[in-house]
C-alpha cells in the first residue's frame, strides 16, 4: 500500500476467485475499501479485439456492396409507376448510362 497524491491510501491486490465453476485471476486496483476487481486480460485478448474489429468492418463493407445497388434498382423501379420493368433491365439501364460505378 502506498499513499496517493491527496493522502488517500491506494492498493493493488491479486486474488483467485471461483466464478461460474471456473477460477479466474482478479486484479483489484483502487483506493481503500472502495476498490473494484476486474478479471485480468488473458494473453491474446488485444489480438482478438483487432480481429473482431476487422471482421466487423468486412461485414459492413460486404453489406454495403450488396445493399446499395439493390436499393438503387428498387428505387428506380418504384419511379416507373405503371410500367412493368424487370430488375435486370433496370440494372442494365443504370450500367448503360452511368457505368458499373453508377450502381454505387
Amino acid at each position: 500500500e502506498g499513499g496517493g497524491a491527496a493522502g488517500v491510501a491506494s492498493s493493488t491486490s491479486v486474488a483467485e476467485v471461483a466464478a461460474g465453476g471456473q477460477r479466474q485471476r482478479m486484479v483489484s486496483v483502487g483506493a481503500g475499501a472502495g476498490a473494484t476487481a476486474a478479471p485480468s486480460q488473458p494473453p491474446g485478448a488485444a489480438v482478438q479485439v483487432v480481429i473482431r474489429g476487422c471482421m466487423a468492418m468486412a461485414s459492413g463493407a460486404l453489406a454495403t456492396l450488396v445493399a446499395v445497388p439493390t436499393d438503387l434498382i428498387r428505387t428506380r423501379q418504384a419511379a416507373h409507376r405503371g410500367k412493368s420493368v424487370s430488375v435486370w433491365s433496370t440494372g442494365a439501364s443504370v450500367v448503360e448510362k452511368h457505368g458499373v460505378r453508377g450502381l454505387w
